[in-house]
């Protein structure tokens, strides 16, 4: 313990610290690796297919997220919601900018 406490520079000693001091690297939920012949993990393609459906059919409708939802018979709340978790924007399925303060439009700079 000691050892640990002398060579880590954060002010807190972690669980995290001591695994990387044992094993010699940090542990934690590794990627997977990828699978002979190009193979994914499922949900993995599903969620991208999902988001590239979504953002298809708003670019489809101009953006109108009750069409959309409809053009791939998924409930309003729910595309709605999805929207959200992959960060698409209702005007035209675009990616959300990562900032908070998201552009009004007016032109301005």
């Amino acid at each position: 313990m000691s050892y640990a406490a002398a060579t880590v520079a954060d002010p807190v000693l972690t669980p995290e610290h001591l695994t990387t001091l044992i094993v010699g690297r940090p542990v934690g939920p590794a990627a997977p690796e990828p699978a002979p012949g190009g193979f994914r993990p499922i949900d993995e393609e599903l969620r991208e297919l999902e988001r590239s459906r979504m953002a298809a059919a708003l670019r489809a409708t101009g953006g109108n997220q009750k069409r959309a939802a409809a053009l791939i018979a998924m409930p309003l709340r729910t595309f709605v919601a999805k929207l959200k978790q992959y960060q698409l924007s209702p005007r035209r399925g675009q990616a959300r900018p990562t900032s908070h303060g998201e552009d009004s439009g007016s032109g301005a700079g």
